[in-house]
């Protein structure tokens, strides 16, 4: 089974939509819930949607995410503390990607996770988000931070190295270089 996703584009891409929806989501549920509980609530949904997004580029069934992200919304009521929350989202988000997504090479990818929700984590929390724009920024920035697993990890299930194709120009590049080292000798 060939994948024909790119997950660190993707990943970038759905960070930097999931801070530009930041904003008006919160706005919009604020009535509804107190600013804890709507900010846990738009960051819910933007890990359930990378969590579907995972599972279909590991191969499973969408709903194999679904006890994960049940159990994160359950929290996200729970507590009225983002940082709590957000904290419980970076486990939650290990779990169905190392956990259930991509399950070879455990050893390798539970050290990606430590290293880079920990990293995402620790640089969210140093940008100290105080506002809505700042937090939707702080999503963007977990998110580009996120797409470093598929470069650390550049293996996707059915997809070798061999299958990925390469760039048209980088192949063009190739093959002029190829050409230019056949003229010189």
């Amino acid at each position: 089974m060939k994948c024909g996703c790119r997950p660190v584009r993707t990943t970038i891409i759905y960070g930097l939509l999931c801070g530009l929806f930041f904003v008006p989501l919160v706005t919009i549920l604020r009535p509804f819930f107190p600013w804890s509980g709507a900010v846990s609530f738009v960051l819910w949904l933007a890990l359930a949607g990378y969590g579907i997004i995972l599972a279909g580029w590991g191969g499973k069934n969408k709903l194999a995410v679904f006890f994960p992200l049940v159990v994160l919304l359950v929290f996200s009521f729970w507590h009225n503390s983002v940082g709590v929350f957000a904290g419980s989202g970076m486990v939650i988000l290990s779990w169905v990607r190392s956990g259930i997504c991509f399950t070879d090479k455990m050893g390798k990818r539970i050290t990606a996770e430590l290293v880079i929700c920990a990293g995402g984590g620790l640089l969210v929390t140093g940008f100290v988000p105080q506002s809505p724009v700042m937090l939707a920024l702080g999503l963007w920035m977990f998110f580009l931070v996120q797409s470093l697993y598929f470069v650390v990890l550049d293996d996707l299930p059915g997809e070798s190295s061999s299958q990925i194709e390469a760039d048209p120009f980088d192949q063009a590049r190739r093959e002029a270089e190829k050409l230019l080292s056949n003229v010189e000798s």
